[in-house]
């Protein structure tokens, strides 16, 4: 069994959400110029240019400026919540995106638990359009203790929002055929005998949330969503894929529109490399050679015989399919037991080794060619990490925890450190459970995240490369 590692409803009568009275300003006719954005309520990051702009008589929310994907401009509301019921909410507002002149703007909701997402959704505004409303719809599930609302935009230009509204949506309720029922029993039976949570499973009551939760009258896609919210109220890392999901991750490298992340790097006064591992969503052999193999490449192109220091950039990995990365990153991790996936008392070792990526002796993924050996084994390894690198990031994280050439520098992961093992159900599609805990090469367990050696506390500038090398410079 392999250990993988990656990340629309039926509408009935609304009313007004009145339990959550807090988020107000909704319409943006609230101005606060001692706001970051200028409207009473809404909070934004100090990097986004957010703006009050009037037109046609009614006072409307404007984004602009340029920002990339992975850090995109936006404004929210955020309040703390405690749910005794299941909710399922519509968010909907109106959006202009005629001036954008690259990328794409969109609404969002998530909930949390602590510092962990639960059910992020969002909903993006048609391409050079003027006004149009839209909509998306998101269960809150039980353990939530927060709820975000917001509105967002990646690209270069400007972007309006108007009107956002928050409303209840009345639950389904699911009698399902006996084709169905079966399929619903078969997955929470694999929970209940699988997951690592499994004594807080109550398979009836389970089943019972299940159907509360899905209306299953006219198809099975909402059986599925409501599939993924239940499993987000066992842990923070399991999750369901459909058969179409599965093909696709299985076959990228036929795909037109599925590109590579592939790693990027420099040198820094020529006595420094610095390279990014990103993240891999693919579970394609020939997408994790080609990903693996240019990593070593450009490990290759970076290294000389005086290299005094490599920094290795996890911040921006939020997961994936870590046994490429494990390949491609090999030469500095070296050929021994890098980590471990601990379920009770058992421990499966992940390591690196001639080129590959090993879960205890077996082979899962490696590069074409012959692998790479560092010309000096001497030089030292910063690693950076932070709220940006999870699930599969934190395990190449993990592997330089401890190790006798690495420090390791920035804030803590994102806390999705827990191995997943993929079950191929009946109808070909596919249910990704966490069943271990991640530990280090000291067999530490690490259940809710990794902390850095050096933690750092960004303030807009980039301190945790600034500490790495200067640690560098000191070895």
């Amino acid at each position: 069994m392999r250990i993988l590692f990656v990340i629309s409803f039926l509408l009935y009568s609304l009313s007004p959400f009145a339990q959550w009275e807090e988020y107000q300003n909704l319409d943006f006719s609230q101005k606060d110029e001692k706001s970051a954005t200028q409207f009473a309520h809404w909070k934004t990051a100090e990097h986004v240019t957010a703006q009050a702009v009037e037109e046609q008589q009614n006072t409307r929310l404007e984004l602009s400026g340029e920002y990339a994907q992975n850090q995109p401009g936006y404004v929210y509301q955020q309040y703390e919540i405690e749910l005794k019921d299941f909710k399922k909410l519509r968010i909907s507002a109106d959006i202009n995106t005629r001036q954008i002149m690259e990328g794409s703007a969109d609404i969002y909701a998530y909930f949390k638990k602590g510092e962990q997402w639960l059910g992020y959704q969002q909903a993006t505004g048609k391409e050079n359009s003027d006004w149009e409303r839209i909509e998306l719809t998101i269960i809150a599930p039980l353990n939530a203790d927060r709820f975000r609302i917001g509105a967002s935009f990646s690209g270069k230009g400007k972007v309006l929002f108007d009107n956002f509204k928050i409303e209840e949506v009345e639950l389904g309720s699911c009698k399902p055929d006996a084709e169905t029922l079966a399929f619903m029993q078969e997955v929470v039976d694999t929970i209940k005998l699988h997951s690592l949570f499994k004594e807080k499973v109550d398979k009836e009551q389970l089943l019972e949330d299940w159907k509360t939760l899905a209306d299953c009258k006219e198809s099975m896609k909402e059986v599925y969503s409501a599939l993924g919210y239940l499993l987000r109220t066992i842990d923070n890392h399991s999750f369901y894929w459909s058969k179409k999901q599965v093909e696709k991750w299985e076959n990228t490298s036929t795909q037109d529109d599925y590109q590579i992340e592939l790693s990027k790097g420099y040198h820094i006064d020529d006595d420094y490399a610095y390279l990014t591992v990103p993240s891999m969503g693919s579970g394609d052999l020939v997408s994790q050679t080609l990903y693996a193999t240019k990593m070593q490449h450009l490990i290759d192109s970076l290294d000389h015989k005086n290299i005094k220091g490599w920094i290795i950039d996890l911040r921006q990995n939020g997961g994936g399919n870590c046994w490429p990365m494990l390949a491609g990153i090999g030469p500095l991790l070296g050929e021994e037991v890098a980590g471990y996936f601990a379920e009770d008392e058992n421990f499966s070792a992940w390591r690196y080794e001639n080129g590959g990526g090993y879960q205890d002796s077996t082979l899962i993924s490696k590069i074409e060619g012959k692998p790479y050996q560092l010309k000096s084994k001497k030089a030292k390894i910063a690693v950076l990490y932070g709220s940006g690198t999870g699930s599969s990031g934190e395990i190449v994280a993990l592997s330089f925890k401890n190790h006798p050439k690495a420090k390791t520098f920035g804030q803590h992961t994102a806390g999705y450190s827990t191995g997943n093992v993929n079950f191929t159900l009946s109808d070909g599609s596919m249910l990704f459970l966490a069943t271990s805990v991640y530990a280090d090469r000291l067999k530490n367990l690490y259940p809710h995240g990794v902390e850095p050696d050096i933690l750092v506390e960004e303030e807009g500038k980039d301190l945790t490369l600034a500490e790495a090398l200067k640690w560098l410079k000191k070895q």
